[in-house]
């Protein structure tokens, strides 16, 4: 690992346009420790066979930073790192940024019922601002579907409160569609699958052939799970919908079914207008 940084700092001199903030750089590293080693180099800090650990990498002749740091007044923050928006735990475990997601969802709402506005004021806020932070969270964070479901739950009682309706009625009046003579709302729980499966069509179409590589490495491992929802089944689902319907649209005319509407090789832009 120190090698490869070496590599990178005379890499960074060599531009003359950048160089190295080891204050921005954070290490870590991952291996398998054999208890029978008894000179063994690096701690780990967990006890299991296969732990993270502090690598001791410098940069530019400074220290870098190992992902946990005590010195960090925020415990979350002591915690992780953030790396372009997300969270990163050194053993990988998401509790606490679930945690950390919920706590800023329910400021927001929160933040809204503190607010002069009436109450379907309020659930336009609730549809344009509070849903709206949830979206970065959801895209990049590989949560699980029943988390999103424990949100909707509990934020429920608050939207039927700002709805002006009785905590009995059926949640689904808050989230049909207006012209089912429902409010329109978005529900946590739909607002999560639909950024999960724009992630993965994102993935899907990359330019850069690992990124596709590591999406059907993604979608063959969770082809085998029908109990739970995977954003890589929906959209598999959704592309073979999307196919079908482009090369043989359904017919509404008196001209025979399907005449001169097979498509064989329908064009990309098509293919986009219809999955939208």
């Amino acid at each position: 690992m120190q090698t490869a940084v070496n590599e990178t700092n005379i890499w960074l001199k060599w531009s003359q346009t950048m160089k190295a903030k080891p204050t921005k750089c954070v290490a870590l590293g991952f291996k398998v420790f054999d208890k029978k080693i008894k000179n063994e180099r690096f701690t780990p800090i967990t006890n299991t066979v296969y732990a993270p650990f502090d690598p001791g990498v410098s940069i530019d002749g400074e220290h870098m930073k190992f992902i946990v740091n005590p010195a960090e007044k925020d415990p979350f923050k002591a915690n992780h790192f953030k790396f372009l928006g997300r969270w990163i735990n050194p053993l990988l475990q998401e509790k606490d940024i679930k945690s950390k997601i919920r706590s800023l969802f329910f400021k927001d709402i929160e933040t809204i019922q503190n607010s002069k506005v009436n109450g379907f004021m309020k659930l336009w806020l609730y549809q344009f601002y509070a849903i709206s932070h949830l979206s970065w969270p959801f895209m990049i964070n590989d949560l699980d579907r029943s988390f999103s479901l424990d949100l909707q739950a509990e934020v429920n009682v608050q939207l039927k409160r700002w709805a002006g309706i009785g905590r009995s009625v059926d949640n689904g009046l808050l989230f049909r569609s207006k012209t089912k003579f429902g409010l329109g709302l978005t529900s946590v729980s739909d607002h999560y699958q639909r950024m999960q499966i724009i992630k993965y069509e994102l993935l899907r179409n990359s330019l850069d052939p690992t990124v596709v590589e590591l999406y059907k490495f993604r979608e063959k491992q969770n082809s085998s799970l029908s109990r739970t929802w995977k954003a890589t089944k929906a959209l598999s689902v959704a592309n073979t919908e999307v196919d079908r319907d482009l090369m043989f649209p359904s017919q509404n005319t008196l001209q025979g079914l399907g005449f001169g509407k097979f498509n064989p090789k329908p064009s990309h832009r098509k293919e986009e207008n219809w999955s939208h």
